[in-house]
């Protein structure tokens, strides 16, 4: 063994038989990519090998061969973790933060989506005049509907229960929200 090569234990991640190609975690945890097996007749998920580093090569070469007392183990893969990101979908549904502390809903501790279904009527309006996003409107011509954009002159709603969706003047519309 010279001296740009390394020694270590671990799990393999996954192997591809076709290609010869795998992914083994070492005891101390880092990954390795491996496309060659020496001494190996049958590699899967869960086999715990001994992985050969020659980094006198770019990329390093890896190795997997068998352990040193020859026998197959077999050790734990734990699944990753799933990552949570925020979808476009799920941005457009938060609501835009209220000024009034007094007024705010609670936010669960998953994140994101209030815990109460009732929000405050200055909430129906924003500053320059639009109506927020989700709003609950009536419209005298087509009946009730939620908000989906708006500007403070005109808004795209979608009426219920047709599912229809029109522009409207905001001007012709009225603000259920915050109504019992």
């Amino acid at each position: 063994m010279s001296d740009t090569t390394e020694l270590f234990e671990g799990t393999v991640l996954w192997f591809r038989p076709e290609k010869s190609q795998g992914a083994v975690k070492a005891d101390n945890g880092r990954h390795f990519r491996f496309d060659t097996v020496e001494g190996i007749e049958d590699v899967c998920k869960g086999l715990r090998v001994r992985v050969r580093v020659d980094s006198s090569t770019t990329p390093p070469d890896v190795v997997a061969v068998p352990l040193a007392s020859g026998k197959r183990e077999f050790g734990s893969v734990e699944p990753p973790k799933p990552k949570s990101k925020a979808t476009p979908a799920t941005k457009a549904r938060r609501k835009a933060p209220s000024t009034s502390t007094a007024n705010k809903a609670k936010v669960s501790p998953g994140g994101g989506r209030r815990a109460s279904s009732k929000i405050a009527a200055s909430k129906a309006r924003l500053p320059n005049g639009a109506f927020q996003v989700g709003t609950t409107v009536h419209h005298v011509t087509h009946g009730q509907g939620h908000i989906i954009l708006s500007t403070p002159s005109v808004a795209r709603v979608k009426f219920m229960p047709s599912g229809e969706e029109r522009q409207v003047k905001v001007s012709d519309l009225s603000s259920l929200e915050g109504r019992k």
